[in-house]
C-alpha cells in the first residue's frame, strides 16, 4: 500500500537535473525511509536523489522533520526497492552527496546494500549508481534499453550483474573501476558500447 505524506506543486524547470522537469513532486514512505519522485503531465515517475530535492525543493528538511524522518537523509540506503510506478531514475540518484561548505561533496554509498529495479523502469540516467560501493549484484529489468554512462561506476563490491536482451546501448565508463567484475554476458542486441565502459 503506498504511504504518500506529501505533495509539492512545483511550477519551474530545475536545471541541475538531467530529467526532473515542472510537474507534482511527491514523497513517499518504505520500510523506514523516505523516497522521492517527480510526476509530469504525461505520467513519467522520475525517482530523485534525495541531494537533489535539499537543493531544489523548498522547505524540503522542514517536511522530512514533520513526518519523522531525519533532516540529514541525504541519499539511499539499506535494501532499496523501487516502486513499480516508477518509470526513470534521474541522474546521480542513488550517489551519495554530502552538504560541504558552500556545496555538496561526494562519498561512497556504503549505505545501499542492494537494490530491486522493477519493469516499469524504462531509463537509468548517468551515475545513477555510482560508487553503490557495496552493491554485489544488480539485475537490469528487460524493459530498459539504455545503460547511460556511468550508470555504475566505482561500484567496487559488483560481482553480477544481468543485462536483458533489450538493452542496445551501453554508454561510456559505464560500469568503470568495478574491480570485483571479472565476467559480464553482453547480449546479441547491444550495438553501441562507449569508451572505457569496462
Amino acid at each position: 500500500m503506498r504511504n504518500l505524506i506529501f505533495t509539492i506543486v512545483f511550477a519551474t524547470i530545475c536545471s541541475i537535473s538531467a530529467f526532473a522537469e515542472a510537474g507534482y513532486y511527491y514523497g513517499e514512505a518504505q520500510n523506514g525511509q523516505i523516497f522521492f519522485y517527480q510526476e509530469d503531465d504525461n505520467g513519467k515517475r522520475t525517482l530523485l536523489s534525495p541531494w537533489w530535492c535539499y537543493n531544489n525543493l523548498s522547505g524540503y528538511e522542514d517536511l522530512l522533520s514533520q513526518y519523522g524522518f531525519s533532516a540529514s537523509n541525504y541519499y539511499y540506503t539499506g535494501n532499496f526497492v523501487i516502486p513499480d510506478y516508477i518509470t526513470w531514475i534521474d541522474y546521480e540518484a542513488f550517489a551519495a552527496v554530502v552538504p560541504f561548505q558552500d556545496g555538496g561533496q561526494y562519498i561512497d554509498n556504503e549505505g545501499l546494500t542492494s537494490v530491486t529495479i522493477p519493469s516499469s523502469v524504462t531509463v537509468i540516467g548517468s551515475s545513477a549508481f555510482a560508487s553503490c560501493t557495496r552493491l554485489t549484484s544488480v539485475t537490469i529489468p528487460n524493459s530498459v534499453t539504455r545503460i547511460e554512462s556511468s550508470t555504475f561506476a566505482r561500484c567496487t563490491r559488483l560481482t553480477s550483474v544481468t543485462i536483458p536482451n533489450s538493452v542496445t546501448f551501453i554508454g561510456s565508463s559505464a560500469f568503470s573501476e568495478c574491480t570485483s567484475l571479472r565476467t559480464i554476458e553482453i547480449p546479441n542486441s547491444v550495438t553501441s558500447i562507449g569508451n572505457n565502459a569496462f
